[in-house]
């Protein structure tokens, strides 16, 4: 679950600070989709909870809990500077960011239709 968004890049006769095209995962099962966005949302969360690898120090423990990761989108659509935000612990932390390293995403774009780097903050969630 996405809980926030905040995008930046430059243009020179627009406003640096609007992304008119939010940047969403890359997913193939998206072509062609009206609402490409909410179909990456929901392909980005499948692709978390099929790759999640629960750590096993926190099964052992019986950890439940969430992990908050912020990142940047660089303009090529890899993740890039992570960093957890909202801890869990007992490998939880890496886990949630190992995930967020292999995801990609169709940049966003500023009003001039520039692609720029935008910053994303991501729940995952860990449950038993």
């Amino acid at each position: 679950m996405i809980i926030s968004s905040f995008f930046f890049g430059s243009c020179k006769d627009c406003e640096q600070n609007v992304v008119h095209e939010i940047p969403y995962f890359n997913s193939i099962e998206c072509l062609g989709d009206e609402d490409i966005v909410d179909c990456g949302t929901e392909e980005m969360l499948r692709f978390l909870y099929a790759n999640l690898v629960y750590p096993q120090v926190a099964l052992l423990e019986m950890i439940e809990g969430d992990v908050v990761v912020q990142f940047q989108i660089g303009i090529n659509g890899n993740t890039i500077n992570h960093e957890v935000i909202m801890e869990l612990g007992y490998g939880c932390d890496e886990e949630a960011v190992r995930l967020v390293k292999l995801m990609t995403f169709i940049p966003g774009k500023n009003e001039c239709g520039d692609i720029i780097e935008s910053t994303m903050s991501l729940y995952v969630r860990f449950r038993l």
